[in-house]
């Protein structure tokens, strides 16, 4: 008899646990999402209906495959109208459901805003509600413990130590370290041409150009040991965009598939690699300065990060200046090529400005012309083409109601070329529209974006430009170029925004 009590008992317990597991299941995949459904819908806030499991990413492919057929049927569109290739789905949506949606992928709910004030208060008043949410395992891994994926006190201690690199003030030094390696790339391209003309595929030198920048300013007298590093980065930042072009199947990343397999191994010789590079530094004795010595030397009065975290944040500095850089100068000589009538303005404003010699810290702000053609590639060819924020509680966004959890998604590329915004003109290249400054481009100031808003703003902001700046004007102090007819026009989104066939032009020696 007891053991006939014992056995419902157990029986009831199994029954029990079974019923409340197939109720929280249930939860996930229906209930919870469709009373955040009704919750925006409620608000006014519509988008296309949550589907079991998948959400909209089944709508999210149908929409890309019925933009691909447009474009093999030779439906056309202005050349740099690029949102409708790498996000056709914003443009259909927007159309349908307004500048504020929701969407979910998967079962994750969405809410797209394209409204500056609305990006205003979430990046600036509010910033402290809605973390940065980077959920693909593999940038994960490989920027780990850094200050673009950590939040809160954490993130404000290592900020802290990484700021006396970015002030204007050190920036200074890392103008003669540019000027003198674009010489050196110049040289290279006047000795290779033939009759004072040259077909060049230029993103691959500006990539080596970057990078040489970055093993410098980041190493000091220590670079050329960086190089073996710098490598293996490389070859992750390509794996991070091949994993950021494919859907990501949850928990995939801990199978021992051979694309994991050689990711997390190029991660774990990296750590090693930075490890000894660290643990030989002499603060104090190298003779050029680098952020790591200085993140070392700040590190040991503060004591906040670890070896680790001062890896993760070399990591990142190579990550984000190294392929940002890159692909602003890349775009842009790609911009100048078709548009030869700025480019003979900026070369004039250079002629004027530099009078024949180098850029320095100080001359480089009298550029304004160059200043003008780099915001407005950066409008264009955004290199981050969306941020995406999580509210960590439930928050009033103006008179929108948005429940914890939500996933908050600013596609940048989408409001650069926002017609409200910037006019009829929206597609087309016009540095002009920045004459009287970033603030002024745009219908509202916050509808310029490149490197984001707020306390979280990029804080390689100046680095990037400064360093454009000064290879772009010594490349216009030493040739003319035009677009060459092989290139093809192909921008291709992963985690930044590329040329998918590089930039090819034709130079020519002045």
């Amino acid at each position: 008899m007891m053991g006939t009590l014992q056995l419902n008992s157990g029986s009831i317990m199994l029954v029990f646990l079974v019923l409340y597991g197939l109720h929280r299941l249930i939860s996930f995949l229906w209930w919870r999402p469709k009373r955040t459904q009704k919750l925006f819908r409620s608000q006014g806030i519509k988008g296309p209906s949550y589907k079991l499991l998948l959400g909209n990413l089944k709508d999210l492919a149908q929409i890309k495959q019925q933009h691909k057929s447009q474009t093999q049927k030779g439906v056309a569109t202005s050349k740099h109208d690029i949102v409708s290739g790498i996000m056709p789905h914003i443009n259909v949506w927007r159309k349908k459901y307004g500048s504020v949606y929701l969407y979910w992928f998967g079962t994750s709910p969405r809410l797209v805003l394209m409204e500056p004030e609305l990006i205003r208060e979430m990046t600036v008043t509010k910033s402290k509600h809605f973390v940065k949410n980077i959920t693909n395992p593999y940038l994960n891994e490989m920027l780990g413990n850094s200050v673009v994926i950590i939040n809160g006190e954490v993130w404000e201690s290592h900020r802290k130590i990484l700021n006396p690199f970015f002030n204007l003030e050190s920036l200074k030094g890392m103008v003669p370290i540019v000027v003198r390696i674009t010489k050196e790339m110049v040289n290279r391209w006047k000795d290779s041409a033939t009759c004072g003309t040259r077909e060049i595929e230029v993103q691959k030198d500006l990539r080596a150009l970057t990078g040489d920048v970055i093993a410098r300013t980041a190493f000091g007298d220590e670079f050329k040991q960086a190089h073996a590093i710098f490598e293996l980065l490389l070859e992750q930042s390509k794996m991070n965009a091949q994993a950021m072009r494919t859907f990501y199947i949850p928990g995939s990343w801990y199978l021992p598939t051979p694309f994991n397999r050689k990711y997390k191994r190029l991660n774990k010789e990296g750590d090693r690699l930075f490890k000894e590079l660290i643990e030989g530094q002499d603060i104090g004795l190298s003779q050029q300065y680098g952020i790591l010595e200085l993140m070392l030397s700040e590190n040991r009065k503060a004591k906040s990060m670890s070896t680790q975290d001062i890896i993760d944040e070399c990591k990142t500095f190579f990550a984000a200046g190294y392929s940002t850089t890159s692909l602003l100068l890349s775009w842009a000589t790609m911009l100048l090529g078709m548009y030869t009538e700025w480019q003979e303005r900026a070369r004039e404003e250079v002629r004027d400005v530099l009078d024949g010699g180098p850029p320095t810290f100080e001359n480089l702000n009298r550029l304004k012309t160059l200043n003008m053609i780099l915001n407005e590639t950066l409008r264009l060819y955004s290199p981050a083409t969306l941020t995406m924020r999580k509210a960590n509680e439930e928050t009033k966004l103006g008179n929108l109601t948005v429940p914890a959890g939500t996933v908050v998604e600013v596609p940048i590329i989408a409001i650069h070329h926002e017609p409200e915004q910037w006019g009829d003109d929206v597609h087309q290249f016009n540095p002009g529209r920045f004459k009287d400054g970033v603030s002024k481009a745009s219908k509202h100031p916050m509808a310029f974006m490149p490197f984001g808003h707020g306390p979280t703003m990029c804080m390689g902001m100046n680095f990037a430009m400064i360093e454009s700046k000064s290879a772009l004007a010594i490349i216009l102090q030493n040739f003319s170029f035009v677009i060459s007819p092989t290139y093809k026009h192909s921008p291709q989104c992963g985690v930044t925004l590329g040329p998918e066939h590089g930039v090819h032009i034709i130079l020519s020696k002045i």
